[in-house]
């Protein structure tokens, strides 16, 4: 990041912001002229090749004070799919791809939300933290503005900031274009309009995917909870508790409830997990591989997925306990956090507590700035019809069939 710290027409401007690859030696394209407020981005590679589809380019100006503000987009995109469609050295570009603006706010715990303003391609399935600058993580929402790539060369839109803004939001901002595994040779420019927002209709886009949930466990007095399978403690009641979970990958409501509870006091966290089952049959826990049981998965992770610690447990109350590194149990000493597990099922309800010690899984040292840790606990589900595709319910909103990526995951704070 480069200081600017110059107000430019109506405009003030404290810094400025690249990160860049071309996927081979160097940067991709990143031009920023902070006297014209204009930022440009996108792919250098010629002649065509694997680097230039993949490469990455986002530039930014970190702003004070900014609200409501009007940019002109100009992209040589038009019509880039189709024109690319037949050549092999272009795919289509894939989940993680985006051409657009990223806002990154600014709260009292520092850069604290990313939203990602699609201009021509966007997934809310993205799981890259680029750019690494700003709030360096993933987005917590996706909203598409407009098809410039495909049907536009340029267009001018005012946004109201405040319409995806976090509570706690302060007024600063980075203000990013981005192009990342669009198309080699390609340019979006992106010009801050001086004082051209009276009057205008404001873009709101459209809404896709949803927010990573972040959840606050309470502290509780020490020694309340006496793991036992049977989730009776008083405790429980001051306990942050969870309901909503979706299906993966459809994130349709599941077929079945379940309930989830967190605390924590000084030694450890708790969880408990309440498991209907109103179909008639039993609770599913022979196999030898924990996870085609039913059961839980239990993560913690880190929001670059360099660092992924996983407790399954089974309805019979069965751990195994993996990390980053082992990912399977077969042949693999486990690694050994002195999990206390119990279970107790009465057919319809299976029920689960769990004490998860807090400094023998590293807990502390996988908070980020802001005191969160990447976390989710999903349930595993066998289904009689056809056992070996069973549903996995997940409590973050997770679109693939994938809990080895903590980005993807929920925030997780005390």
């Amino acid at each position: 990041m480069t200081p600017v710290n110059k107000k430019i027409g109506s405009v003030n401007i404290l810094a400025t912001g690249i990160d860049s690859h071309d996927n081979f030696d160097g940067m991709a394209y990143v031009d920023i002229d902070a006297g014209n407020k204009t930022l440009t981005v996108g792919g250098l590679d010629h002649p065509a090749s694997w680097a230039g589809v993949n490469d990455y380019a986002f530039a930014g100006f970190e702003i004070e004070n900014l609200k409501k503000v009007s940019v002109k987009a100009v992209s040589n995109m038009k019509n880039i799919y189709a024109e690319f469609a037949v050549e092999p050295n272009f795919p289509y570009a894939g989940k993680n791809s985006f051409g657009g603006i990223m806002i990154d706010y600014h709260t009292p715990r520092g850069y604290a939300y990313r939203v990602a303003l699609g201009l021509g391609k966007i997934s809310p399935e993205r799981s890259f933290d680029r750019p690494r600058f700003g709030f360096a993580k993933i987005p917590n929402r996706y909203v598409v503005i407009d098809d410039l790539f495909g049907k536009k060369e340029e267009q001018v839109y005012t946004f109201d900031l405040t319409q995806w803004a976090p509570a706690d939001w302060d007024g600063k901002v980075w203000l990013i274009a981005g192009t990342d595994g669009v198309a080699p040779q390609r340019r979006l420019k992106i010009e801050i309009l001086d004082n051209e927002t009276a009057g205008r209709n404001t873009t709101a886009g459209s809404e896709i995917g949803g927010t990573l949930p972040e959840w606050t466990m309470p502290r509780i007095p020490e020694n309340q909870v006496r793991i036992d399978g049977k989730i009776n403690e008083p405790v429980w009641d001051k306990a942050l508790k969870q309901s909503k979970m979706y299906e993966m990958p459809t994130l349709n409501d599941p077929e079945q409830k379940t309930v989830i509870w967190l605390a924590y006091d000084k030694k450890n966290i708790y969880l408990a997990a309440r498991l209907d089952e109103n179909s008639g049959r039993p609770f599913r826990t022979a196999k030898e591989n924990l996870w085609e049981n039913d059961g839980l998965d239990i993560a913690f992770g880190t929001a670059d997925n360099a660092f992924r610690q996983q407790i399954i447990v089974d309805c019979a109350g069965r751990v195994l306990q993996n990390t980053t590194e082992n990912l399977k149990s077969d042949g693999v000493k486990q690694k050994k956090w002195d999990v206390t597990v119990a279970a107790t099922t009465n057919g319809k309800i299976c029920d689960i507590e769990i004490a998860i010690p807090r400094d023998s899984i590293g807990l502390n040292k996988l908070q980020n700035a802001n005191g969160c840790v990447k976390f989710n606990v999903a349930r595993y589900r066998v289904r009689d019809s056809a056992p070996e595709k069973g549903e996995i319910y997940s409590l973050t909103p997770i679109r693939e069939w994938n809990l080895m990526k903590p980005a993807l995951f929920g925030d997780l704070k005390w």
